[in-house]
């Protein structure tokens, strides 16, 4: 009962918040709840698998904004005359080709709304790219924002696994998850650079027994017929990166049966090793003090400098 409210509480919030955004001015977009990485699936009237086929922005005058003067001075150009209004939101016409259904009356192809900019809660869909697809339907219109649990389909694997299980009443793994790169960027931009981590051994150990299992192509491992119990979790990252669930436990504790994902992301570890040398090119002796030195002419450089 409780998530049942939850849900229709973060629903109604979103109805609120696209009413809002088709009368305000384009600013900051703030979410309330509706976190992508939850356990609990999205609330969503239609979601989806499908690849962007194409992109149409309707460049009409910005929300709020002035029309294009004459040359007439702000102050003095107030002629009388009607009172500009903002255009509606979603200004982005996104279709999609339809490869898997997960709820709502969807076809092979599904036209979406949303708008430029992220920061007026506008999705940043690339052309060719497929996501997992949350979208809202309200008076025939469809609309995504990034608000929605919408993300690219390579890493929402483990959430695809679960809308499977949900949809055909087929049972989950007793553990399961995603392994993949952390962005180096925030916010939607940064989720297109994450990749999956394949071929990776995940260690599932209780107080009594270890299990293990590899990542498949997709990132994806699972653990099936799991005595009960309590596990730690472990993901053997490459050379030079950690695995950290939640960005900051390398060994979180996890029970089979409970249908959440426990998903991990791969950080480079941030350790350099290597030689220290001189000036001379010599091994230093007594004590030293590494510092940055950045050359002009290669800001991304960085080498280490012994003084």
């Amino acid at each position: 009962m409780v998530n049942f409210m939850a849900a229709m509480w973060f629903r109604i919030g979103l109805i609120a918040a696209a009413f809002s955004l088709s009368t305000l001015p384009a600013q900051a977009c703030s979410c309330a709840g509706g976190n992508p990485g939850s356990c609990e699936v999205p609330v969503g009237d239609i979601i989806v698998r499908a690849t962007v086929v194409s992109k149409e922005i309707n460049q009409t005058q910005p929300p709020f904004a002035r029309p294009p003067s004459s040359g007439v001075p702000p102050s003095a150009d107030r002629r009388a005359g009607p009172i500009l209004q903002p255009e509606p939101w979603g200004r982005v016409k996104v279709t999609l080709r339809v490869s898997e259904r997960f709820r709502g009356a969807a076809g092979d192809s599904l036209v979406v709304n949303t708008e430029l900019g992220t920061e007026a809660c506008g999705y940043p869909f690339e052309v060719g790219h497929e996501y997992l697809v949350f979208a809202y339907e309200n008076l025939g219109k469809v609309t995504v924002t990034t608000c929605s649990g919408t993300q690219p389909s390579k890493m929402a694997v483990a959430r695809i696994e679960q809308l499977r299980a949900l949809r055909d009443g087929s049972t989950l793994p007793d553990l399961y998850g995603f392994v993949g790169t952390h962005p180096l960027r925030p916010g939607q931009a940064g989720w297109e650079q994450v990749e999956p981590m394949p071929d990776l051994t995940v260690t599932a150990r209780s107080d009594s027994a270890e299990y293990r299992t590899q990542t498949a192509d997709d990132g994806l491992y699972r653990f099936r017929g799991l005595p009960r119990g309590r596990y730690q979790l472990g993901v053997a990252a490459p050379p030079g990166r950690r695995a950290l669930w939640e960005g900051n436990a390398e060994h979180p504790s996890a029970s089979p049966g409970i249908p959440c994902a426990m998903n991990f992301e791969v950080f480079w570890d941030g350790l350099i090793t290597g030689t220290v040398l001189g000036r001379d090119g010599q091994p230093p002796s007594g004590m030293i003090r590494p510092s940055t030195w950045v050359p002009k002419h290669c800001p991304l450089d960085r080498s280490l400098e012994v003084t």
